[in-house]
């Protein structure tokens, strides 16, 4: 009696439960949504164009199961079940899903045939909101929403500057401007030209106080400067200063310091119109120029004389890719004299006095041990400064980690 008691138990369980799966499948909540989006179309035709026969027909359409099949790119999206007026103009003002598709992408972008997930990705096989969206555990591709739905635009653009995703161009520009690309691998973009200057040469451009300064604190020097601040304790930083002042230009340090003429190299330097690529500083402390190259403001606390009139009379033969142009300042002692000229104009007008009368209170740094250079090197490696920077030929690996499949991290 009890197995039969609870065999018809079970029975009618199972009976409820297939009525209700039943009823289920045969209600589904995109049908409701598709006569929603026709009742709304209807009363849209009806305000618009006053058009009541033409109305009354779409009010009458009744649900279709659809999708989008492209075999090549492996598309099955059934999105369009909900969102029917993808490219309804009446639809431009309606409330998702049943608005129409924003912009004019479609217009080179014909979603029957390249579905919707392929943008804005998605569960395209599903046929709840929940599902669809992607919303749901163990689905690596959720829809996009927002700015998001530009990133999928490199599938098939890898050209700069993608119009219709100013997001994507911008992130993309940043990746190459602050040289993230230079510690992190990214598949779809070439290595560009290192963010930073080219540091052979390094012990015969600067001073070894001012390397110092500037490792332990590059914003201090300059604020709009590129170069993170490592926060490098005063032994690091001098560590590190010992390795890089040990790359010097032998031709450079044989040459004797000569003073050239400020007022004529204050001439040639508005001749040249060097203020449209390079940021400088008024007398009242107001910036002026340009931002192609660099900022000069306080060259002549960083930078040694003889350097600097080497440098101006072929920039290409230090940065082979620099966009400064030749300006043809050797060849004859005049030419050789207007180079001098410039540079002695650069070092005096734009020096920190300040920062001059500090250094030349701190004693000068002892000898560099073969230990030290070499504490210094390997902190050069340690902090990925080759990631930016050109010092030897060597290749490196870059420091950080690979950022091509970093949008399939969880």
């Amino acid at each position: 009696m009890a197995f039969r008691v609870f065999f018809g138990i079970v029975s009618l369980a199972i009976l409820v439960l297939s009525l209700l799966n039943y009823w289920v499948e045969y209600t589904p909540t995109w049908k409701d949504r598709q006569r929603d989006y026709y009742n709304l179309l209807s009363k849209t035709i009806m305000e618009k164009d006053r058009d009541s026969d033409k109305a009354a027909q779409v009010a009458r359409t009744p649900p279709e199961f659809l999708q989008i099949y492209n075999q090549e790119l492996g598309v099955v999206d059934r999105c369009i079940i909900c969102h029917l007026g993808m490219e309804d103009l009446l639809m431009e003002d309606a409330p998702n899903p049943h608005k129409a598709h924003p912009g004019n992408l479609l217009a080179t972008h014909p979603y029957q045939q390249v579905g919707c997930t392929i943008c804005h990705q998605g569960q395209g096989l599903a046929t709840t909101v929940s599902d669809a969206h992607g919303d749901v555990p163990h689905w690596e591709r959720p829809l996009l929403r927002g700015d998001f739905v530009q990133a999928t635009c490199t599938k098939c653009h890898q050209e700069d500057e993608v119009p219709d995703a100013p997001v994507l161009t911008r992130g993309k520009r940043l990746l190459l401007d602050l040289g993230c690309v230079g510690c992190h691998q990214t598949g779809q973009l070439e290595e560009p030209e290192k963010v930073g200057p080219r540091l052979a040469g390094i012990g015969s451009k600067v001073s070894r106080k001012w390397l110092n300064k500037w490792l332990i604190n590059p914003k201090d020097y300059l604020p709009s400067g590129k170069m993170p601040h490592y926060h490098l304790s005063r032994p690091m930083a001098n560590a590190l200063a010992a390795y890089l002042m040990t790359s010097t230009d032998k031709t450079i340090d044989a040459l004797e310091q000569q003073e050239g003429d400020y007022d004529a190299g204050g001439t040639i330097f508005r001749e040249f119109q060097c203020i449209v690529c390079h940021v400088t500083q008024e007398r009242g402390g107001t910036l002026v120029g340009g931002t192609i190259g660099p900022n000069l403001m306080k060259i002549g606390n960083k930078v040694n004389q003889p350097w600097l009139v080497t440098f101006l009379k072929d920039p290409h033969a230090f940065y082979p890719n620099t966009k400064m142009p030749t300006y043809n300042l050797h060849g004859s002692e005049e030419l050789n004299e207007k180079a001098l000229d410039l540079a002695q104009f650069a070092v005096e007008e734009w020096l920190d006095y300040d920062i001059l009368d500090a250094e030349e209170l701190e004693p000068e740094p002892l000898p560099d041990s073969p230990q030290l250079v070499e504490q210094g090197k390997l902190l050069y490696g340690e902090l990925g400064c080759a990631g930016c920077h050109d010092l030897t030929s060597e290749k490196t690996e870059p420091p950080g980690p690979e950022l091509t499949f970093v949008g399939s991290k969880p």
